[in-house]
């Protein structure tokens, strides 16, 4: 498989953004116990009086954004009633509160980015661009110096590993500063019992793992022995293999995960509801031991993680009836994530750099001959999150409200 090379136009994979709505109070009322306001695009929003008293941020009360919130629950009316409402000049919302001589404003873009109708928590909603094999002509790709040329290039980046899981960032320095500065603009590296960095070499003699092998390894996630398993993995290729093989294996584990669902359903809901066990162990050196679904999903059944690597899995220590069932959703799901359709390919060559969501993606390796040098460290989920909705506000973008998927 050929390495994928930037072209001019450049492939660009698309980027996704949440448009912004009007936020110009129209109407405000109290109605049903609600505080209703009617919005100019003709939106309508219901607030609990409770919750608006809760996230009152004026200085008595504090702001709890920024870790500062000064009034608690407990201190709060169990019942607070708003005796007056009223629309400032700017077109904020007042609440004079019946209880307590306490006053509070909301701005009303704060009111419309908060509000939690069922239309608007969609729109927040961050919606994954799921992806299989026909990505492979037009991956979410980069260059090193567009990455720190300036925030746009930096915010595309980010972006790329937001909407997709994953990104490629070719020509980056092959030393391992280069390597070290690389992964830094995405997050920050998680030191393990492995330390921070690691050299995966193929080379004579007896191997560590897998990864300092030449075989096939298939489609998986990294290190599910973990309680907290890794948020973002990074390789760096420093040399390549000799025979040209060896291609880097991506799939979306959200598509898999989907394809199951509506494939298989019961297989679906027992990868979602049954823990499967891993371990890792080395004598006298290590004994991690953690239980997980595959798939895990929110209370409205949006997949938000996915987590399985045959290699570390532990026996099954589940109820004896859900023994063969839960075997038959395991081949289901090894049966979808083996299916070339699915998967994307990259030969990495010396500079190429891949990071992805260790949570999301499934990834996976060619055979290949000869010897190989890669770079790898590991990076929390949270702070390529940060960053991105950090420089949306810094560029003037609308997404930054947008709440991302939380792993597994």
């Amino acid at each position: 498989m050929a390495r994928v090379k930037l072209t001019t136009p450049n492939p660009r994979a698309e980027v996704r953004t949440v448009s912004s709505p009007d936020t110009t109070i129209e109407q405000v009322e109290f109605h049903n116990g609600r505080v209703v306001l009617k919005w100019c695009d003709g939106h309508e929003s219901l607030f609990h009086p409770l919750w608006l008293r809760d996230n009152c941020m004026c200085s008595q009360c504090g702001n709890r954004a920024v870790g500062q919130k000064l009034t608690y629950l407990m201190d709060l009316p169990e019942k607070p009633t708003p005796n007056a409402l009223t629309l400032t000049s700017n077109g904020a919302l007042h609440i004079r509160w019946a209880q307590g001589d306490h006053e509070t404003t909301f701005a009303a873009s704060w009111l419309r980015e908060h509000c939690y109708s069922e239309a608007e928590r969609l729109r927040r909603r961050h919606q994954p661009i799921l992806w299989n094999h026909s990505l492979q002509d037009r991956l979410p790709q980069t260059t090193y110096e567009a990455t720190f040329h300036d925030d746009r290039g930096h915010h595309e980046l980010l972006s790329f590993i937001r909407d997709y899981g994953f990104a490629l960032v070719h020509d980056v320095p092959t030393s391992q500063e280069g390597f070290a500065r690389m992964a830094g603009r995405i997050g920050y590296i998680r030191e393990t019992n492995y330390g921070k960095f690691s050299d995966l070499k193929v080379s004579p003699g007896p191997a560590r793992t897998l990864s300092d092998t030449n075989h096939r390894i298939p489609l998986h996630t990294d290190e599910c022995y973990r309680h907290a398993n890794p948020g973002m993995l990074a390789f760096q290729c420093v040399s390549a293999s000799e025979d040209g093989a060896g291609a880097t294996l991506l799939a979306d584990g959200f598509s898999v995960a989907e394809h199951v669902r509506n494939s298989d359903p019961e297989a679906f809901e027992l990868l979602c509801r049954v823990s499967v066990a891993s371990r890792r162990f080395e004598h006298d050196n290590m004994d991690l031991r953690s239980q997980s679904p595959v798939i895990s999903v929110d209370n409205e059944g949006r997949v938000q993680g996915v987590r399985y690597n045959e290699r570390s899995a532990a026996p099954l220590d589940i109820d004896e009836a859900l023994v063969e069932p839960t075997y038959a959703a395991l081949r289901c799901w090894l049966k979808a994530c083996s299916d070339p359709g699915f998967r994307i390919g990259v030969v990495l060559q010396p500079g190429d750099f891949v990071v992805f969501d260790n949570q999301r993606v499934l990834h996976g390796r060619d055979t290949f001959g000869g010897g190989r040098h890669l770079y790898y460290c590991q990076l929390d989920l949270d702070e390529p999150h940060s960053r991105v909705r950090v420089l949306d506000r810094r560029l003037g973008l609308p997404a930054d409200n947008v709440t991302i998927h939380r792993g597994t």
